[in-house]
């Protein structure tokens, strides 16, 4: 099964390992240092030009090296809207 995250974007459940509002998780300064982290990274997209509501944590096996890393991904889709849908599978 996959969760449809915006503009074409899904991912498979079985590698989902959060839903998050933007709004009440980035009021802590540890929140804040793990998106700007993965941002410098390179492990944030952002699926849709509009501004983005939540963010999930997705965790994704690199295939050139075989290391468990995980993406972050910005939706304008409202992380309520997200837990609904993973909850319908």
């Amino acid at each position: 099964m996959f969760l449809h995250l915006g503009n074409n974007i899904s991912i498979p459940l079985k590698n989902l390992l959060g839903v998050f509002d933007l709004e009440f998780t980035t009021t802590t300064g540890t929140t804040r240092e793990v998106l700007k982290r993965a941002e410098n990274e390179g492990r944030v997209y952002n699926v849709s030009d509009d501004m983005p509501v939540s963010f999930v944590v997705v965790k994704e096996i690199l295939s050139e090296t075989g290391e468990e890393v995980n993406f972050i991904y910005l939706t304008p889709i409202s992380a309520s809207t997200l837990k609904k849908r993973v909850m319908l599978y």
